[in-house]
């Protein structure tokens, strides 16, 4: 068998699938502390056991474990190269605390930046043979600190990307080189980042976080966020090669924050509008770190009452069971009124993370008349909305629809009038992304083994 970890801060999840990846079984337990290796024991010992005669031949692994990978992201133009950086950067798994444009000037922008403790800088400014000063002078500021050697990749104009890179290596700084993100106006280039900061995640993040760091990096492929997007991805792919729609939206509730990934497949620009200086990626992934039903669920109160999702007086209601789940991340609820709790906070962290997931559509008065504008992410022609992570347990059926209708509300919001909702009761497409990067059609298999209704009915429909 091989067996397919996802260490996570609170749960170690291991599934196992067959070597041409079919789904075989799964189990979930506790990661202890920094020692997460005692929690994979454990899940391999369940799963044998109710298998004789098969063992795990081969193991791979994600990780959000040790709070996962933290990034700091310096650029030039916010709405460009520096919003180009961040979106590399959520879509290689990270969590992006610290976002500056117009470079780093002093020695004090540069101490404000590492008090933040990112566990990876990323330098950006302007596209090739563009903005030369940003990037030299935000490197040169860096390399004049010492003793706050965190690695950093630089993604910026490849003119000045060497340059860079010796100032900051002859001062001991630990230096990888990307392609640019953003090497011309209109061009997006993310691959590139996100596979190298994949490789300082296995070496740097995880060996320096976690007890037998050396071991977890011969497991460890990418951060779990990163495998999510790559398993999203795949089944957006098989979705549309079968007729099914070329667009999906996945919705991962967690107890600490809720993210979106989204992939488009084979879908271009609506005509009529004006066109955007960063083009709309593929893929794309945001974190909404103030919305965990766990850790964070007073945040989803605050949240969604911003938003008018929710009135003050049900705002009131909500926050004695938010702040018990707060107070203690490992409650369970254990009566009819608590799982009511579970359900409203769950459906409101989704409604409010589609909603800052996708962008808007607004009319802009230039000199030359009325514009139409679509800002941010267009998933008008989605298809398809997956519900997946634990904290999905708690919602009916109908329930994620309901939730993309409360998103949408009245708002111009780029999000799509009507879908087909799915549940990744398995939990798979994290399983499902981290195995492609072994096996593509093992992976595929995976997918149609453990979401065999989901999968099927779409393709009947289209």
């Amino acid at each position: 068998m091989i067996g397919l970890v996802d260490f996570g801060s609170t749960f170690t999840k291991l599934r196992a699938v067959s070597q041409d990846g079919r789904f075989v079984d799964s189990s979930q337990h506790p990661t202890v502390g920094r020692d997460v290796l005692a929690g994979l024991t454990s899940a391999q010992r369940d799963i044998e056991s109710r298998h004789p005669g098969k063992v795990f031949t081969q193991t791979l692994a994600c990780s959000s474990a040790g709070g996962g990978l933290r990034m700091a992201v310096v650029g030039l133009e916010r709405e460009l190269t520096v919003e180009a950086a961040r979106q590399a950067a959520l879509s290689a798994g990270a969590r992006v605390t610290t976002v500056v444009s117009a470079g780093l000037k002093s020695a004090t922008d540069a101490h404000e930046l590492l008090t933040q403790n990112p566990d990876i800088i990323l330098l950006v400014g302007g596209t090739d043979g563009g903005d030369e000063k940003t990037l030299r002078e935000s490197a040169g500021v860096l390399a004049g600190i010492d003793g706050h050697h965190v690695p950093v990749v630089i993604a910026g104009n490849d003119v000045v990307q060497e340059e860079a890179a010796k100032g900051l290596r002859d001062r001991g700084w630990t230096v990888a080189r990307a392609p640019n993100v953003m090497p011309a106006i209109r061009a997006f280039s993310p691959e590139g980042v996100r596979e190298v900061v994949r490789r300082l995640f296995i070496s740097h993040v995880i060996g320096g976080k976690l007890i037998e760091g050396e071991r977890l990096s011969q497991l460890v492929q990418m951060a779990t966020p990163d495998a999510v997007l790559r398993g999203t991805e795949l089944l957006a792919h098989m979705l549309a090669q079968r007729g099914a729609g070329t667009g999906l939206i996945v919705v991962d509730v967690g107890g600490a924050t809720t993210d979106v990934h989204s992939a488009l497949v084979g879908h271009s620009a609506p005509r009529g509008y004006k066109r955007p200086l960063l083009p709309q990626s593929v893929t794309a992934r945001s974190v909404e770190a103030d919305l965990g039903v766990r850790w964070n669920a007073l945040g989803i109160v605050e949240a969604a009452r911003r938003e008018g999702l929710i009135s003050t007086a049900e705002a009131a209601e909500l926050a004695d069971p938010a702040a018990v789940r707060e107070q203690n991340p490992n409650y369970l609820s254990d009566c009819r009124a608590e799982s009511d709790a579970d359900r409203r906070l769950t459906m409101l962290a989704i409604t409010v993370a589609l909603r800052r997931h996708v962008g808007r559509e607004r009319l802009t008065l230039t000199p030359d008349g009325a514009v139409l504008e679509r800002e941010g992410r267009d998933l008008t022609k989605a298809t398809l909305l997956v519900g997946t992570g634990g904290a999905l347990r708690a919602l009916n059926p109908p329930d994620l629809s309901t939730c993309l209708s409360n998103a949408l509300g009245s708002k111009p919001l780029l999000l799509p009038r009507q879908v087909r909702t799915g549940m990744d009761d398995q939990y798979v497409l994290a399983a499902a992304g981290l195995l492609a990067t072994a096996s593509p059609l093992a992976a595929r298999a995976l997918l149609e083994s453990a979401m065999p209704l989901l999968i099927n009915s779409l393709s009947t429909k289209a």
